[in-house]
């Protein structure tokens, strides 16, 4: 039997990286980047890359509740980018 498939058996993946935090002492997060986006073009998935684009906003960190766990605001922000990309996505199977 070959390796399993999601396309094939009717998924479709979805990676996102995570969101940055200003306590880099917890999870080297910059290190998951490089892997994930390895991954998801030696698979042919969606890549939603969050982490680049939330260091990119003024003042980041202050929508992190804990320097880790993102607030309702960054939350929002997030889902807002996963919304558009997955909603291409859908766009381009029909």
């Amino acid at each position: 039997m070959g390796e399993y498939s999601e396309k094939a058996a009717g998924k479709i993946p979805v990676l996102e990286e995570p969101n940055p935090m200003c306590a880099p002492a917890v999870v080297n997060m910059p290190a998951y980047k490089g892997p994930m986006a390895k991954l998801a073009a030696q698979r042919g998935v969606l890549l939603i890359k969050q982490y680049d684009y939330i260091l990119s906003l003024p003042n980041w960190q202050s929508m992190l509740f804990d320097c880790i766990h993102p607030t309702a605001a960054m939350y929002a922000i997030k889902a807002q980018r996963e919304a558009d990309q997955i909603s291409a996505l859908v766009k381009s199977l029909k």
